[in-house]
């Protein structure tokens, strides 16, 4: 069933090092804040992910995320709302 698949899966996540479920800092995709909408757009494009951080100056200065579909809803034109980042 459903809920023993969670408790599987919670089981076994619980298992694991923090190493093993971390990126490697030099693999994160993060973008600078500064980086004008149209380029936003395609760097988020060409990625896998659906949620970007934007950084200032340096990736331990996050300032919040950009969702993939806002980018989209954006169409390059403006920059996509930023949301905040959960610590």
């Amino acid at each position: 069933t459903t809920e023993i698949a969670i408790i599987t899966g919670v089981v076994e996540f619980g298992e694991k090092r923090v190493a093993d479920v971390m990126t490697p800092r030099d693999e994160v995709f993060a973008l600078p804040d500064d980086a004008p909408a149209a380029s936003i757009a395609a760097q988020v494009a060409r990625s896998a992910f659906s949620r970007v951080p934007l950084y200032r100056g340096s990736i331990d200065e996050v300032v919040g995320v950009v969702h993939a579909f806002d980018v989209l809803r954006a169409n390059g034109d403006e920059r996509p709302p930023l949301r905040p980042a959960h610590a």
